[in-house]
C-alpha cells in the first residue's frame, strides 16, 4: 500500500504522513517548523487515524474487487472520490494567506539587507534568494490571478538581491585577482633575490 504524501509550507519537502506520528513532535524533520502549530495533538491523533482508515479503506476496497461476479472497481473513480473529499477552497485561501505574509517578511528582509555593508550581505543573500524562489515556486503553483501585483514585487525584490550577489561575486573575484597578482609581485621579489 502507498503511504500518502504530504508536504511541509515552509521548506516544501515532501514526506510521508506515517513520519509524523512516528516523529512525534509534529515538526518537519528538515526545516524544523510547526507542521500545525498549536494543534500537534491533533496532526498526530489524525495522521495516526488516516494510517488506519487507510489500510481498513485498501483492505475493503481488495475485497470487493476479488468477489466473484461482474463488480469492477474503477479506481481512478476512487481517487477522484477521495480527492473530492478534500477542502481544495480552504488550501486555496490558506496558500494566498501564507503567501501575502512571507511576501511581506521578505519586503522587510529586503529593506534591512539593503542596509548591511557589502560584506554582510554575502552571508545573507543567498538564502534570502532560496526563500524568493520558493516564493515564485508558490506563487507559481497557486497560479493565482489576484496575486499579480506580488509577481511585480517578487520580481523586483529578486533582481535586487541577484544583482546584489553579482557585486559580491565581482568584489569577491577583483579580491582574489589582487591577492594573486601581489603573491606574483612577491614571488617575482623573491626570485629576483636570488
Amino acid at each position: 500500500m502507498e503511504a500518502i504524501k504530504v508536504s511541509c509550507r515552509a521548506c516544501e519537502r515532501v514526506l510521508l504522513l506515517t513520519e509524523i506520528p512516528k516523529l512525534g513532535t509534529g515538526a518537519c524533520p528538515t526545516c524544523g517548523a510547526m507542521l500545525a502549530p498549536g494543534y500537534t495533538h491533533l496532526l498526530l491523533q489524525e495522521a495516526r487515524r488516516a494510517e488506519v482508515l487507510q489500510r481498513d479503506l485498501a483492505a475493503c476496497l481488495r475485497r470487493l474487487s476479488e468477489l466473484p461476479g461482474n463488480l469492477v472497481l474503477d479506481r481512478d473513480a476512487v481517487y477522484a472520490a477521495l480527492a473530492a473529499e478534500l477542502p481544495v477552497e480552504e488550501q486555496l485561501a490558506a496558500d494566498r494567506a501564507l503567501i501575502d505574509a512571507e511576501s511581506r517578511t521578505l519586503r522587510r528582509a529586503v529593506r534591512q539587507w539593503q542596509r548591511l555593508r557589502h560584506r554582510e550581505r554575502a552571508h545573507v543573500t543567498p538564502g534570502l534568494v532560496a526563500r524568493f524562489r520558493a516564493l515564485a515556486q508558490r506563487v507559481r503553483l497557486l497560479n493565482a490571478s489576484d496575486h499579480d501585483a506580488e509577481h511585480a514585487v517578487l520580481r523586483e525584490a529578486e533582481q535586487a538581491v541577484n544583482e546584489a550577489a553579482d557585486a559580491i561575486r565581482r568584489e569577491r573575484l577583483h579580491a582574489e585577482m589582487k591577492a594573486a597578482a601581489a603573491l606574483d609581485d612577491v614571488l617575482a621579489g623573491k626570485g629576483g633575490d636570488r
